[in-house]
């Protein structure tokens, strides 16, 4: 199973790696910058930087907008390391695989409980040769793409979409939209994010309005007292 990595190891990461960046610079406060464009699996290390002192947040909307603000500091004389996180696992290797090999690897690590089991957390200092290259590497895989599992089937949903755009379907269209793309995303990010979620007590509600869901608000109190 995967393991969380506590935020205190990542910041004293990120202190150690601006330690050596700031090293014969004359300004050594704050020790770095950090921009981030938030999401759910940042929330606890987010939380942590807002306690630390010599560190300072720029948050960001975009990924476009850290690089513009990146490269704002670094015209200002500030060291810059741009460090991407990422997580690989059955999953990334799956679609890169001609089709009926993915979907057959991603059916079996679906059906015995695997698609997280063999995710490797990894971050890159992606501003040095050696991340920037290795990176770099994942555009080389661009004449592939078109043959790959990930491809084919994103291109498949997104036929089945516009054809319901085409026929007026609106209702088939939100439904299926939410049922092959948006709920699967949050569920995943709210199981690895929100341990004790499976435990979490879960509700009916009959009507998506303020009387339903003012209902559901009334039973979730009577349970709780």
């Amino acid at each position: 199973m995967p393991e969380s990595v506590p935020s205190s190891l990542i910041i004293d990461a990120f202190k150690e790696i601006f330690q050596s960046e700031r090293r014969g610079v004359k300004r050594q406060d704050p020790l770095g910058w950090i921009i981030s464009v938030p999401d759910t699996h940042q929330k606890s290390v987010l939380a942590a930087l807002d306690k630390e002192r010599s560190l300072r947040v720029l948050t960001c909307s975009t990924e476009d907008d850290a690089n513009a603000v990146a490269a704002g500091l670094y015209m200002t004389g500030e060291p810059v390391v741009v460090i991407d996180f990422l997580k690989p696992g059955i999953e990334e290797f799956a679609s890169l695989l001609p089709p009926f090999v993915g979907r057959a690897l991603t059916q079996w690590a679906e059906k015995n409980g695997k698609l997280e089991a063999y995710s490797v957390g990894m971050h890159l200092k992606t501003s040095g040769v050696f991340g920037f290259l290795l990176m770099r590497s994942l555009a080389w895989l661009k004449p592939w793409r078109p043959n790959s599992y990930r491809f084919v089937e994103e291109q498949q949903l997104i036929e089945r979409w516009l054809a319901r755009v085409r026929a007026g379907a609106w209702e088939e269209l939100v439904a299926d939209l939410l049922a092959t793309h948006y709920d699967p995303a949050y569920l995943r990010a709210t199981s690895q994010n929100y341990l004790h979620y499976d435990d979490g007590m879960r509700i009916s509600i009959e009507r998506l309005d303020e009387s339903g869901i003012r209902s559901a608000a009334a039973g979730l109190i009577r349970s709780a007292v």
